[in-house]
């Protein structure tokens, strides 16, 4: 394949072209050029075989072997690897049995302030000599370092799950924990009813479906400027209902061309006659603060009293 160049600043990127640029670049392989923007705003062609080597050099690595066995169902079937001729002769290496000398962990509990409809955070308490923890996740072990919680990210709204924690050291691990559970919060959009949107403002930046997909990993974006045209953004519920709130969650990449700083908020019950819940000039101006989550930069406004 011949080399080819892609940009290397996706900053401002839609998720749709960021996920385009990561296939051609797994496609080109070493082959690929990255165009890196230098001062005077000159584009540097950089091998990304180059860019690895000089992000490598200087760092030293423990000896790999890679195994791959047959495709199966981990859950279903046991699988058990014999390595022959190999002596353990490395003290950094660690020690793969039972240490009945190292403590078990205590006070494994599952931390309710931190957890979310999506994450179990669970914390236990440290062991003296240990140097590392594992903790068994619905029988399934992981490797968590040398910290005393761990997040369990990514689950289903209102999903129990199970959770032991046991340590490692120098010697070998000690025995498990008590099994604790835990489970997630319910689903946070489940008093949310379903709506019926109206926009003519265009959505070729961002389709129209994400502003209400309750996912925060995408991005509705208006095609030309909505604001000087002054276009509505209509919800129809199909029916009348008593709302806590609006929430709004801004572009999640810079927070820059296209997060809402002001707005005004109507309400009607019959699309004819309407009352407005929120004027945009009255109140301060929305601002985001960039190192911060989509979720820590939710606006809300308060709808209680409509």
């Amino acid at each position: 394949m011949a080399n080819s160049a892609l940009p290397l600043d996706t900053s401002h990127a839609s998720q749709e072209a960021k996920e385009h640029f990561l296939k051609n670049i797994k496609q080109m392989g070493n082959n690929a050029v990255l165009l890196r923007r230098t001062k005077g705003s000159r584009m540097e062609p950089v091998f990304i075989s180059d860019e690895f080597a000089a992000m490598m050099d200087g760092k030293v690595t423990s000896p790999k072997l890679y195994v791959k066995f047959a495709e199966v169902d981990s859950q279903a079937n046991a699988q058990t690897l014999v390595l022959e001729g190999f002596e353990n002769v490395d003290s950094k290496l660690p020690v793969n049995e039972l240490d009945e000398t190292l403590a078990i962990p205590t006070g494994l509990h599952d931390v309710a302030e931190s957890k979310t409809p999506t994450t179990n955070v669970v914390a236990w308490d440290a062991v003296d000599g240990a140097t590392g923890y594992e903790v068994r996740v619905d029988g399934i072990v992981n490797n968590v370092g040398n910290t005393t919680t761990f997040a369990h990210i990514d689950q289903d709204y209102n999903s129990t799950h199970t959770y032991a924690v046991r340590a490692r050291g120098e010697n070998g691990y000690s025995e498990w924990s008590e099994t604790i559970e835990a489970t997630t919060l319910l689903d946070p959009w489940r008093n949310v009813p379903d709506a019926t949107i109206t926009w003519n403002g265009g959505d070729q930046w961002g389709k129209l479906a994400y502003a209400t997909d309750h996912d925060t990993g995408t991005m509705f974006h208006s095609t030309g400027d909505v604001v000087s045209n002054s276009e509505p953004f209509i919800f129809d519920f199909g029916a009348a209902y008593k709302l806590d709130k609006f929430e709004y969650y801004a572009r999640s990449d810079n927070y820059g061309n296209g997060a809402v700083q002001k707005l005004d908020i109507f309400v009607s019950l019959d699309g004819v006659h309407w009352q407005e819940a929120y004027d945009g000039e009255s109140n301060a101006a929305w601002s985001y603060d960039g190192n911060a989550t989509v979720e820590e930069n939710v606006k809300t406004v308060d709808l209680s009293e409509i």
